[in-house]
């Protein structure tokens, strides 16, 4: 959802506040509210992973689910990794949320790959593996956060961990990550 609407219809709806002055500023109230009340920090083997998956010639794009429309496009420059990365595609400017399929396809659709060909990392079963399986990536793969469990476990989705949704994989470590896709789809730049 667009923070306007999150703005408006949720967060201020009956507040006497103007619609028209509180839409305006939605976005920078958003980002005040993402940069200042959230903690995002770049895992530290990140930078290493990028570059090896980069020189074995695979693809990357980001989903997030986010509020925000500039803060990931921001932080991937601050990071110095956002040439990495493309699509970056966000809930709040595609409209649909994880794990929602939909915004796992338009992801693969940009890339211009068959959704089989891509794999999905992320840290939680019920938003990342679920959605990554549901839009048929050909792996899903979980990376552990602090968050992880918590995450889950407040979705109270049963289906979020029947064994169909079931990662492929679960990493502790980004480099994890290099050999596994690796050994699933080669050195290749169709991936």
């Amino acid at each position: 959802m667009p923070p306007d609407r999150v703005w408006t219809e949720y967060i201020f709806p009956n507040h006497g506040l103007s619609k028209e002055r509180l839409m305006a500023a939605a976005e920078d109230i958003t980002f005040f509210f993402e940069t200042h009340y959230q903690m995002r920090r770049l895992r530290s083997a990140a930078l290493a992973m990028l570059a090896a998956l980069h020189k074995k010639g695979f693809r990357l794009a980001i989903i997030s689910n986010i509020i925000s429309r500039r803060l990931v496009p921001i932080q991937l420059a601050n990071y110095g990794i956002a040439h990495y990365f493309d699509p970056v595609v966000t809930s709040s400017n595609f409209g649909w949320r994880k794990p929602n399929p939909h915004i796992f396809e338009e992801t693969a659709r940009l890339m211009q790959l068959p959704p089989a060909a891509c794999a999905y990392v992320g840290d939680t079963i019920s938003r990342d593996v679920m959605g990554a399986r549901r839009a048929g990536y050909g792996l899903a793969i979980q990376i552990k956060s602090f968050l992880s469990d918590k995450l889950d476990h407040a979705t109270n989705t049963e289906a979020a961990f029947d064994r169909d949704f079931r990662p492929d994989a679960v990493i502790y470590d980004l480099m994890q990550l290099v050999n596994l896709v690796t050994k699933n789809y080669g050195e290749t730049n169709d991936h």
